[in-house]
């Protein structure tokens, strides 16, 4: 059949990553069943926010799957950078996703700057 999303609900929490950061959740209703839905999180660019995993757990029920797409720019080796740049490690997204109840974590970075040779020369610090 065919699959036509609808918008439940959206909310933002700020973040503390640089001036007005927030991360969103969206309710995807599901057709089939409006009583289930799916909880799209973004947390862009922060560091790991109790208040993100507070609010954003309040929102959805232990009915509804939950995808949290966060950013994890450094592995655990680099914690202090992670810290100076208001980024999230590896370990502290899945921590979010576990106090979240996300059933599903999607880590990733957008970043164009920085070079591979750069990375490198960064995670000697």
């Amino acid at each position: 059949g065919k699959f036509t999303p609808r918008i439940g609900r959206m909310t933002s929490v700020p973040v503390l990553h640089c001036y007005d950061a927030h991360a969103v959740g969206i309710q995807v209703l599901m057709q089939h069943d409006l009583r289930k839905s799916v909880w799209v999180i973004y947390s862009g660019d922060t560091r790991p926010s109790e208040r993100m995993v507070r609010v954003l757990r309040r929102c959805k029920t232990d009915d509804d799957y939950c995808i949290l797409i966060h950013e994890a720019t450094y592995d655990e080796s680099m914690q202090q950078l992670a810290v100076r740049n208001k980024h999230s490690t590896v370990q502290e997204a899945l921590k979010v996703g576990c106090d979240i109840g996300s059933n599903m974590a999607i880590l990733t970075h957008f970043f164009s700057k920085i070079s591979t040779q750069n990375y490198h020369k960064q995670k000697k610090i």
